[in-house]
C-alpha cells in the first residue's frame, strides 16, 4: 500500500551542502507531476535554484522544476516537476471532501530540519483566526514543517503553515481547491474496490427472497388448513360442531389473507 509519508519532500535553495545552500521547508506530492507547499517557501526564488529532496524512489532522490505557480493571498504554491515521477507515493486529495475540521483529529507531517527524518504527529485544529481566516493549531511546530501536508482521515485536509514561532495555521483544502482544479488533473483511485452498496444492495435482496419464500411456505401450510378444515365440516353430523368448524374456517382464511398481503409487500418492494 502506498505511503504519503514518502511523498513528503525538503525544499532547498540549490544543491544541498553546497555553499549558499538553504533548506527553506516541506513540500509533498499530490499527482506524478504537481507538488504542494506553502508560497513563502520557495517566494523570492528563481524556478531553477529550488530543489527538491524526497525518496529514494525519485530520481536518485532530487527533482528539479519546471515552473511554480502560486496565490500570494492564500500563500499556496503549486510546484511542477520537469518530469513525472514513475508510480510515486502520494499524498491522498479528495476533492469531495466537505467535513468540517475544527476540533478533528488531524495528521501533520513535514520536516521540522534538514537533519531529521520526517516528523509525523497528531495535531487538533482547536480554533479559527478571523484575521487569516485561516485554522489554528494549539501550539508552534518546526520552521521547516511549512508547506507539510495535514490529513482528515487518510486523506489531505490542508497546510501546515508556520506564522511565528508561537503559532501554527492549517490552509485549508478548500481555500486552494480552485487552484487544483485550475491546473492538476484529479488523480483515479488505483484498483478500485468494489462498492460496499452493492455488496449490500445483493444481500438485502437475498434476505428479501429467503422472507418471500417463507411466506409461500406458510400460505401453502394455511391452504392445506383450509382444505382439511372444508372436508372435516362436511363430515361433521351435528349443527353445532358445523358451527365451531365454519368459525376455525373464517379464522383460517383471514390468516390467509394476512400472510398473502405481507407477501405481495414483499414483493412489490423487490420490484
Amino acid at each position: 500500500m502506498a505511503d504519503w509519508k514518502r511523498a513528503v519532500a525538503r525544499v532547498y535553495r540549490g544543491k544541498r551542502g553546497e555553499t549558499g545552500s538553504e533548506y527553506r521547508g516541506t513540500a509533498f506530492m499530490i499527482s506524478d507531476r504537481w507538488l504542494l507547499t506553502c508560497w513563502h517557501v520557495v517566494r523570492g526564488l528563481e524556478t531553477e535554484e529550488i530543489h527538491l529532496y524526497g525518496a529514494a524512489s525519485w530520481n536518485a532522490g532530487v527533482r528539479r522544476l519546471n515552473t511554480v505557480i502560486h496565490d500570494e493571498r492564500k500563500d499556496v504554491a503549486l510546484l511542477e516537476l520537469c518530469v513525472p515521477t514513475e508510480q510515486p507515493d502520494l499524498v491522498p486529495v479528495n476533492r469531495e471532501q466537505t467535513a468540517a475540521i475544527d476540533y478533528k483529529e488531524l495528521k501533520c507531517g513535514g520536516f521540522s530540519s534538514e537533519h531529521r527524518d520526517i516528523d509525523c504527529f497528531s495535531v487538533t485544529a482547536s480554533g479559527f483566526d478571523g484575521e487569516h481566516n485561516l485554522y489554528l493549531f494549539p501550539g508552534p511546530v518546526g520552521k521547516g514543517m511549512s508547506g507539510g501536508p495535514v490529513l482528515y482521515q487518510g486523506e489531505l485536509a490542508g497546510i501546515s503553515r508556520l506564522q511565528d514561532d508561537k503559532r501554527t495555521y492549517l490552509i485549508p483544502l478548500s481555500d486552494f481547491l480552485d487552484l487544483l482544479n485550475q491546473h492538476v488533473d484529479p488523480i483515479a483511485p488505483p484498483n478500485p474496490q468494489p462498492k460496499r452498496d452493492n455488496f449490500s444492495n445483493i444481500t438485502s435482496e437475498k434476505k428479501l427472497l429467503k422472507k418471500i419464500k417463507r411466506f409461500e411456505k406458510k400460505k401453502i401450510e394455511k391452504l392445506e388448513e383450509i382444505f382439511e378444515i372444508k372436508e372435516e365440516t362436511k363430515k361433521a353430523r351435528s349443527d353445532d360442531l358445523k358451527q365451531i368448524l365454519n368459525e376455525i374456517l373464517i379464522e383460517r382464511k383471514n390468516e390467509l389473507l394476512q400472510i398473502e398481503s405481507q407477501q405481495k409487500k414483499l414483493i412489490n418492494n423487490k420490484k
